[in-house]
């Protein structure tokens, strides 16, 4: 959900080639949103500032923001938004690119590649079509082989005194509303998108998309300013528990607590599930769960958050009696994980 394309007189922004005169990225650890700001001069020699930023909630575990601003510094000219939601382990983007699908590309921790499809397509919704933003879109699978379901669904508010409009397309890899704007010098289009995500071991992905339905109608209704609040007071209590400070290093402390923020972003919503390498259940590693939760993270938390150590306690203790069935089929005695 995360894919926003952007093209200034029909022009696509490429960061790889772009022509830039301005580039910051930064991570903040006190708000918990990332951005990114440039400004770009197409090839037309239009001078264009854009900043991006994305937070993953911390407090509401299914939600995600992502915000787009644009504005032209001299001239007029189109701009198009392109915001898509791409099933990429199964799907190709608008482009066609397939190294952009998981699975493509040397990783010595892949340890196989899947040779047919990994999500099975069962809803494709598009809702409040006539909404300013576009409404809201979702798309929803079933995992062939464990038949676990999901479903991700987002929906956009625009704030622009510029004229535009929205069109939205839907199958089932790929969904993108595509905002054109007809843009003056000076004028900022504001593009937010709300997107969430449910997943279970077999609830149907109707009931999911329903969900993630109501998870966004509960962010919009409270806003961005709210939502943003929420993540940096959550922050402000994990630095409070947390913070490690190291005098007369600067770069030392900023690797420290860079190492903080991680642990923070992958133990705050476990809500007794496992934390996997890299802190994502992705095709690395195959998915699987290591010993890097007990040796590593689990004494920190044991520290500074107990409840969330024991929600991880407790899960490795639901997965027991499997980890005394694999210790036998090795010839040992006790739990094997």
């Amino acid at each position: 959900a995360k894919l926003l394309k952007l093209y200034v007189d029909d022009e696509p922004l490429s960061l790889g080639d772009a022509d830039l005169d301005h580039y910051e990225r930064a991570i903040d650890f006190r708000t918990g949103v990332s951005y990114r700001e440039l400004v770009w001069r197409t090839p037309a020699g239009k001078r264009v500032r854009i900043r991006s930023e994305r937070m993953v909630s911390l407090e509401h575990r299914h939600l995600a923001l992502m915000r787009l601003e644009v504005t032209l510094l001299d001239g007029k000219a189109p701009i198009v938004i392109s915001s898509q939601l791409l099933n990429r382990q199964d799907g190709e983007d608008e482009y066609h690119v397939s190294s952009a699908a998981l699975g493509e590309g040397l990783d010595p921790r892949q340890a196989r590649q899947f040779d047919r499809r990994v999500l099975e397509p069962k809803l494709q919704r598009h809702t409040d079509v006539d909404e300013p933003g576009g409404g809201e879109v979702t798309l929803g699978y079933r995992c062939q082989h464990s038949k676990m379901t999901m479903a991700c669904a987002y929906r956009h508010e625009i704030d622009t005194p510029c004229d535009f409009q929205v069109e939205t397309s839907v199958d089932d890899d790929l969904a993108k509303s595509v905002f054109t704007i007809e843009a003056n010098a000076g004028q900022t289009v504001r593009l937010t998108k709300f997107v969430a995500y449910h997943s279970s071991r077999g609830i149907p992905a109707r009931e999911l998309a329903d969900r993630c339905n109501r998870t966004i109608e509960r962010a919009r209704s409270m806003g961005v300013a709210e939502l943003q609040a929420e993540q940096a007071a959550w922050l402000d209590d994990f630095w409070a528990h947390s913070d490690v400070e190291v005098v007369g290093d600067p770069a030392a402390q900023q690797a420290i607590r860079w190492n903080l923020f991680q642990l923070a972003q992958a133990s705050a919503r476990t809500h007794e599930q496992g934390i996997p390498a890299k802190a994502v259940t992705g095709g690395g590693y195959d998915g699987q769960y290591f010993w890097d939760t007990e040796v590593y993270v689990l004494p920190f938390l044991a520290y500074t958050n107990p409840d969330a150590a024991r929600k991880l306690l407790r899960f490795r203790f639901h997965m027991l009696d499997a980890a005394r069935l694999r210790a036998a089929e090795l010839s040992q005695r006790g739990a094997l994980y």
